[in-house]
């Protein structure tokens, strides 16, 4: 069989395009959690009030109350848009929540993101509760590690916290 080189030019261009597939779409696995994943973007860990300020801003509003990260006490808690930052002893940073499209995970997970974006960005969850609740574990967090609860509604983001839970 003899192949013209149109037959030829068309055989590479494919293979080109093929080879140029995402990871996403090939199927590969997203890379293994790391602590990073567990951070809010620009702000170290166990950040105090005053380095949220700097990199933030003035928060919208503070608050104090029950926090839904399993606390039951009176946490101080700044609202910003689309994210809600909880200081468990008043000064450092315990946890946020992403309530609103305008803010992502390190990996880019935000809120109305489809269900499947989880695990293309996270891979499957060290625990789950059937559609509705996903939650991943800081692989080296010692006694007291990082979480991100995903929470589910209409196959969509609904809300996300990441950080420590309160004993």
């Amino acid at each position: 069989m003899h192949y013209s080189e149109t037959h030829l030019m068309i055989l590479a261009l494919a293979l080109i395009l093929v080879a140029s597939i995402p990871s996403s779409m090939a199927g590969q696995r997203p890379p293994p959690l790391r602590t990073s994943d567990f951070l809010l973007h620009r702000i170290p860990d166990d950040a105090d009030t005053s380095v949220v300020r700097h990199v933030l801003g003035a928060p919208d509003s503070i608050s104090t109350g029950d926090d839904p990260s399993q606390a039951s006490d009176n946490l101080p808690t700044w609202w910003y848009r689309d994210l809600h930052i909880v200081f468990a002893d008043g000064r450092h940073v315990h946890g946020w929540w992403i309530t609103g499209p305008s803010r992502a995970t390190q990996r880019g997970l935000r809120v109305g993101a489809p269900r499947g974006d989880i695990q293309r960005l996270y891979g499957p969850p060290t625990l789950s509760s059937g559609d509705s609740t996903f939650t991943y574990r800081e692989p080296r967090g010692g006694s007291h590690p990082r979480l991100i609860f995903i929470w589910v509604a209409a196959g969509r983001v609904r809300d996300l916290y990441i950080g420590r839970l309160i004993d």
